[in-house]
């Protein structure tokens, strides 16, 4: 077994120099793979103290995959947990980096056990065991036959410790999470068997359960029905491209940008603000939102309804109702890009040589 430090350097975005509060940089950990293993994937993710490194390595031969996930208190350097080494039940979990952080307290897992789902846990540093299961929600029933075979979450990312005023800070409850779901049926023709969909859901609606009164010791189980058709916007077929570049921030706050064409100029912009929503019901001035005509970008928006999905595979077992209201936003942009970002105020387009076009609303 060959084992291989790796090194976690925490630094600064504005000055690029090691972070004056964490008291250990780098911080180091060990894989341990057979020869015949490679690293798969990896994913890091920061939330104010905390700092979540996802590795998993995979066999080159059998393709059997080990994910684990290590997170720390990089300001002191302790090692909250090590999900190779704890004593507590964890969901089935993929190669994908499907273990979040939601702030410094709370964290989710997602699990493909079933129809799928997300668990909300608390972090418990210096405890045994260091991660509390408190709530389980579930995603769309789906039929018998249906399998959920990966599950891929994409959210803006989180501060750690900005200075106050710092451009593109976001609060905790104005954040947007994504979620990637794909599907097969095995029992269908192979061309026509599989199916994709995007949930979009506020981080306000985990906050509300993960901190609920009603934990008592026993994990709250919560059925779709009960949380799901209110509290999400779900699109399916997912109608998006994705994107060229992993590391692409296409999430920001409450606005998720993606393109409908990979041959287009034309970007979509969702956006889940009140602002946004009032003003496209016309309870706010227009001048909420963009809506010029003039170049470089064309604009328009349009509330979206609340609708019931049309199931056209079929994968779910009862129809997905959707009621998380949303404007979406129609853009042209001067040239069609492999990928783009989104922030509050504008959108950036990505060239091929990594350049950046910045459009302001």
């Amino acid at each position: 077994m060959d084992r291989h430090l790796v090194h976690v350097y925490i630094r600064t975005i504005s000055t690029n120099t090691a972070h004056p509060r964490a008291q250990e940089n780098p911080l180091r950990f060990v894989v341990e793979k057979d020869r015949e293993m490679s690293v798969f994937n990896a994913h890091i993710e920061i939330a104010r103290d905390n700092l979540l490194v996802h590795i998993c390595t995979c066999d080159m031969e059998t393709d059997d995959c080990v994910p684990s996930v290590l997170i720390w208190n990089w300001t002191t350097a302790e090692l909250i947990l090590d999900t190779s080494n704890v004593s507590v039940d964890l969901p089935n979990m993929s190669p994908w980096p499907e273990f979040g952080l939601l702030d410094s307290t709370f964290c989710y897992i997602i699990s493909l056990d079933e129809c799928g789902a997300l668990w909300l846990c608390k972090l418990l540093p210096s405890c045994d065991p260091p991660i509390v299961h408190i709530a389980t929600l579930h995603f769309p029933p789906t039929t018998p036959e249906t399998e959920v075979y990966k599950i891929i979450a994409h959210a803006g990312p989180l501060e750690a410790h900005a200075p106050p005023n710092t451009p593109f800070m976001v609060n905790d409850d104005d954040r947007l999470h994504m979620f990637t779901m794909s599907y097969s049926n095995p029992s269908l023709d192979y061309r026509d068997n599989r199916g994709m969909l995007t949930l979009y859901v506020h981080q306000r609606v985990f906050s509300k359960y993960a901190s609920s009164e009603r934990y008592s010791g026993t994990p709250i189980d919560i059925p779709w029905a009960e949380w799901g058709p209110q509290n999400t916007r779900v699109v399916y077929p997912a109608s998006f491209v994705p994107q060229v570049y992993e590391w692409t921030r296409f999430v920001h706050g409450q606005r998720v940008i993606f393109s409908p064409s990979p041959t287009s100029d034309i970007v979509h912009v969702l956006d889940f603000s009140l602002a946004a929503v009032l003003t496209a019901t016309g309870a706010l001035p227009t001048t909420s939102l963009p809506t010029s005509t003039e170049s470089p970008m064309a604009m328009g928006f349009s509330l979206l309804p609340e609708e019931e999905i049309e199931d056209t595979v079929p994968l779910f077992l009862d129809g997905i109702v959707t009621r998380l209201p949303c404007v979406l936003i129609r853009r042209t942009l001067w040239r069609r890009y492999p990928a783009y970002m989104v922030y509050a105020d504008g959108v950036i387009g990505v060239s091929g040589g990594l350049s950046l076009d910045v459009y302001n609303d």
